[in-house]
């Protein structure tokens, strides 16, 4: 079973990563807009949008460069500049608008951490 771990494919890990990743930036911009302010709130999912992206294109630059998916070197050399220059343009527009509201932005890059502990804990109590 090439690519595959505990009889789970790498796609299977990358899609539970991805929906825990999901819920963490919903659940804690729900959190924020309660407790703090729907601004607040907002800065934060961005945040977490773009962590998601983030993950997605490096999975698939990844994916790319070890020759795992079919697709152009150049276009994946490409994404893996592109996140850097997106995250950067999302923080400074951020920025732009409200620099307090900067740090929950990049709270929100955080929950692709948050994802791959749930993962962590997942297989920890499967096993």
């Amino acid at each position: 079973m090439d690519g595959c771990i505990g009889g789970e494919s790498k796609d299977d890990f990358a899609r539970r990563i991805l929906g825990y990743n999901a819920w963490a930036a919903a659940g804690g911009a729900l959190i924020l807009w309660w407790l703090v302010s729907w601004a607040v709130a907002l800065s934060f999912l961005v945040g977490g949008l773009l962590a998601m992206l983030n993950f997605k294109w490096l999975t698939g630059a990844v994916d790319t460069a070890l020759g795992a998916a079919h697709g152009s070197r150049k276009l994946a050399l490409f994404r893996f500049f592109l996140r850097y220059a997106l995250i950067v343009a999302a923080l400074f527009a951020i920025f732009k608008v409200s620099r307090g509201h900067l740090l929950f932005a990049f709270l929100g890059l955080f929950t692709t951490a948050a994802a791959v502990l749930a993962e962590s804990l997942r297989q920890l109590i499967k096993r």
